[in-house]
């Protein structure tokens, strides 16, 4: 009798923290949100968005595809990755976000809270729990590389939001 009784409350108390887990990836966007907006606007502030070689060629390729003498798909092939630079291509329309680089520091942002929440949500499967998962995705989010790399227009934070989403 005592084994049935443990197996039903650990069958609850799993249903429990799945239920709970349910809403939680939400709140850890929201959060990953406002972080790397704070990051962006302090990295732009203190005028390091384009410090970076590869975050201004990252800005200039988007913007040929849309924006050249011969504009076109023809333009997107480099070393890098096409997925960065399609998702700079809606925000680098506008000159003002494309000189100061902060079209390509919204869609790196954006690409970070994406992996963030990925990131979450795999950790808390794996720990059936918020706190693991929290603290998981806190560690990540809050390392300052990541808020750089996040902040600036780098292929870096597609790779994980894209490494993270395989999870």
């Amino acid at each position: 009798m005592p084994a049935s009784k443990n197996s039903k409350n650990s069958h609850r108390s799993n249903k429990r923290a799945h239920e709970w887990g349910r809403g939680r990836p939400w709140a850890c966007a929201a959060l990953s949100a406002a972080v790397m907006a704070a990051a962006i606007a302090y990295f732009y502030k203190i005028g390091s968005t384009l410090y970076f070689g590869d975050a201004e060629a990252h800005l200039d390729i988007a913007r040929r595809i849309v924006d050249s003498r011969t504009p076109g798909w023809s333009q997107i092939g480099t070393t890098w990755l096409p997925l960065p630079h399609l998702l700079m291509i809606p925000l680098i329309g506008n000159d003002w976000m494309w000189t100061t680089g902060l079209g390509g520091a919204i869609a790196s942002g954006a690409a970070m809270c994406v992996a963030t929440v990925f990131l979450f949500a795999s950790l808390q499967r794996v720990f059936s729990s918020s706190a693991a998962a929290g603290a998981g995705a806190a560690v990540f989010l809050l390392n300052p590389n990541t808020l750089y790399l996040g902040s600036v227009p780098m292929t870096e934070p597609v790779f994980f939001a894209a490494l993270f989403a395989m999870l």
